[in-house]
């Protein structure tokens, strides 16, 4: 009986308590703790208005690339710079040569029985007519013609090409017409491009290389000697024009080589300072039928949040904002950008969009196409965005 009288008047006293609970106000800091963060679970898909993305295309400077791309590679065409220093001014030349390492070879659409046969790629070897850049390569002027010779597919490693003798000592002399500005490289029929090791590569062995015999005479009588010359500089360089890859403008890309950059924006009008971001998702699909050597770009791709007004055919090479680097599943490229997301929606920052690129774009060739907002709506970039919205506390 005594256990029955304890447990009612139990039960009375947390009845009392909670109804005088009712009454009493909530302790300070309540609602920082719980009161915000309570609100509703939404999602949402965010498309672009259509059009809206925008693009532009550049060619690189190619000089610290660990590759020379040489020959034609679908409507790519690349020749080879060599500038090299310390060469002898006063000696007789009896035999010079260029020594290049294979690191690999291509050619579009090519399969494995492409490479069962034996292709060659035709080329003209110049002394070149002024120094390199990325925009104007050397001309092809017959003067400066130093020899014609031939590239073999099968050829895996080193491979050696002749060089006039004459001319390398007309080159070499003091005093000579012809300035010094280096040697290029130029195929002018070819179905496949050989990729040689440059100066950057790690392998020491793999350089380029610039093989001299020659006599020097003096006061002391004549010397043979054999000196081998790395370059100072090398580069590839392409030789096209982006109107030459006749390229579908309903496409987004990114790059290599022939760079091409891009700029994206979604309207956020659907949220306000009080919506909490819990995750967004951007997605952007690639289309491999109008890439080129997807594989390697599509892994590479990044964006920036921008930190300005895109301005067409100018962004700055280096970008202050976050960036974010792709993961890639198939054909789709996704990116976490729940942070900038979230930066956006408070007013931390300015919703400029995002500016997207290919990292390492001087290395190589490349190139990925993205589907725009003039696609299908499963093809459009998107982001996909996971929120809260707060909820009114009643107590």
């Amino acid at each position: 009986m005594r256990k029955f009288l304890l447990l009612s008047m139990g039960i009375t006293l947390i009845i009392l308590i909670s109804s005088c609970a009712k009454d009493k106000s909530l302790p300070d800091g309540y609602n920082k703790i719980f009161g915000n963060n309570e609100g509703v679970v939404a999602d949402t898909v965010i498309i672009q208005a259509e059009g809206t993305e925008r693009s532009f295309s550049k060619v690189v400077d190619t000089e610290s690339s660990t590759e020379l791309l040489f020959g034609t590679y679908g409507p790519y065409r690349s020749g080879i710079y060599f500038k090299f220093e310390d060469l002898p001014d006063t000696a007789a030349i009896h035999s010079a040569e260029l020594i290049l390492n294979v690191k690999e070879r291509i050619a579009d659409g090519a399969d494995t029985s492409f490479w069962n046969v034996s292709h060659q790629a035709y080329a003209n070897a110049y002394f070149a007519d002024i120094a390199i850049n990325e925009i104007n390569p050397p001309h092809k002027d017959n003067d400066l013609l130093i020899n014609t010779f031939t590239v073999y597919s099968d050829s895996l490693g080193e491979i050696t090409i002749n060089l006039d003798s004459v001319q390398v000592n007309r080159w070499l002399t003091k005093g000579s017409a012809i300035q010094d500005y280096g040697i290029w490289l130029e195929s002018f029929k070819s179905n496949f491009m050989a990729i040689y090791h440059s100066r950057e590569s790690t392998e020491y062995t793999l350089l380029p290389q610039m093989k001299l015999i020659y006599t020097i005479t003096d006061t002391a009588g004549s010397t043979r000697d054999t000196t081998y010359y790395y370059p100072k500089e090398d580069a590839f360089v392409l030789l096209n024009t982006v109107e030459d890859l006749n390229l579908n403008p309903d496409y987004l890309y990114i790059g290599k080589g022939i760079v091409f950059r891009g700029f994206l924006k979604f309207d956020l009008g659907l949220f306000d300072t009080t919506t909490h971001i819990n995750r967004a998702v951007l997605e952007l699909t690639t289309d491999p039928e109008h890439s080129i050597r997807e594989t390697d770009g599509a892994s590479n791709c990044i964006i920036y949040r921008l930190t300005d007004e895109w301005q067409d055919d100018y962004t700055p090479e280096e970008q202050n904002g976050a960036s974010y680097s792709a993961t890639v599943m198939d054909s789709l490229m996704t990116f976490d950008i729940t942070a900038t997301f979230q930066s956006w929606v408070d007013g931390t920052y300015d919703n400029y969009g995002f500016y997207v690129r290919s990292t390492y774009e001087y290395l190589t060739i490349n190139r990925v196409a993205i589907y725009t907002s003039k696609f299908d709506y499963d093809l459009q970039p998107k982001i996909r965005v996971y929120y809260s919205k707060p909820s009114e506390q009643e107590f």
